[in-house]
């Protein structure tokens, strides 16, 4: 079940209480909050992931009392795991959505039964279907497993654009069964740039060294 909660500073929140709950079909055993977006007449949009035992899925809710009440999508589940071989095949899941202009940006969590892969999916206001990148016959994740800090997949994308015009995200990553947090950048969605951390002037490096025993 899904609950809600206030906060007038990020600090301190008051619960309300159960706003939405599982249904029968596709998201029978769990529904898991991703992102929420606002249209112009004040109208919530919740994305979340639907597990049924099987397999999950991402679905659409909306809520036009600020939260309070939730009325699932007819349409449900929005967005579907990939064909098979893809990299998202198995599961989708941690829906971030982003809305740019007349285009709405969907990041996401895909599974292929070994690893998990962040996507990018994207469509017009308005329209229902969601369209992976760079194509539905052979999508690509935007960001994977490489040999930095998250060799065993990728997960629970965030992402912002900012003043000038960047799509900012930050995900987290997994090597050795420790999850850290990683940020990539760019100016087109599904084209995101890793950064790095990299020395800057002032920075200092230190060794030491100790005797090892004498044996």
């Amino acid at each position: 079940e899904m609950g809600l909660a206030r906060s007038e500073d990020g600090i301190n929140w008051t619960r309300v209480g159960k706003v939405m709950g599982v249904s029968d079909g596709w998201d029978s055993l769990s529904v898991v909050p991703g992102s929420v977006t606002k249209s112009v007449d004040g109208t919530l949009t919740l994305w979340y992931t639907g597990g049924n035992g099987d397999t999950e899925q991402i679905g659409a809710a909306t809520s036009t009392d600020n939260g309070n009440t939730w009325t699932k999508s007819n349409n449900n589940p929005s967005f579907e795991p990939g064909r098979a071989g893809t990299f998202d095949d198995t599961r989708v899941i941690q829906p971030y959505v982003v809305e740019d202009g007349g285009t709405s940006h969907l990041f996401y969590a895909g599974f292929d039964g070994e690893e998990w892969k962040i996507g990018h999916a994207s469509r017009n206001q308005g329209e229902d279907t969601w369209n992976r990148s760079p194509s539905e016959e052979e999508p690509r994740a935007i960001v994977q497993a490489q040999g930095l800090f998250y060799r065993e997949g990728t997960q629970s994308p965030v992402v912002f654009l900012d003043e000038n015009g960047h799509y900012n995200m930050w995900y987290a990553g997994t090597q050795d069964e420790i999850h850290r947090v990683g940020h990539a950048t760019g100016f087109f969605p599904d084209h995101l740039r890793p950064t790095y951390l990299v020395p800057s002037w002032g920075d200092k490096l230190t060794f030491e060294t100790h005797r090892g025993d004498s044996e």
